[in-house]
């Protein structure tokens, strides 16, 4: 994500409005495939936040899309459903948004995407 994409992202949190985004990787599958686009709703008060809710946060300016774990009231364990790394800890402060809604992919939708993208690497050789 570009910078200026995060502070658009940012600013429209802050102003108590919910927006999409497009999601890619791996880390959150089957919940949260490739490519999703994800609904996030700002958090007012990230403390509130509880264990099992997934939520949005930047590290620099990649967007992070990861399942609380648990809550200490200074820090927020996080880490990925897909992932074998431990979980890592960050403040609430961090967190913008709360995953509300979760449009995956289709099948035909990523067997198109994949044709696209071995066509195009046909095409460039």
């Amino acid at each position: 994500m570009r910078e200026y994409q995060k502070e658009l992202l940012t600013e429209q949190m802050k102003i108590h409005q919910a927006c999409s985004v497009r999601v890619g990787g791996y880390c959150m599958s089957p919940v949260i495939r490739d490519n999703a686009e994800v609904t996030l709703e700002p958090v007012a008060d990230p403390a509130a936040l509880r264990p099992g809710e997934i939520v949005a946060y930047f590290i620099g300016t990649q967007l992070l899309v990861h399942r609380l774990l648990g809550n200490n009231g200074t820090l927020l364990r996080l880490n990925g459903d897909n992932i074998d790394a431990l979980p890592h800890e960050i403040a609430p402060e961090a967190v913008f948004g709360r995953v509300r809604k979760i449009k995956n992919p289709g099948f035909f939708k990523r067997l198109l995407k994949k044709t696209g993208e071995m066509y195009a690497r046909l095409i460039k050789k």
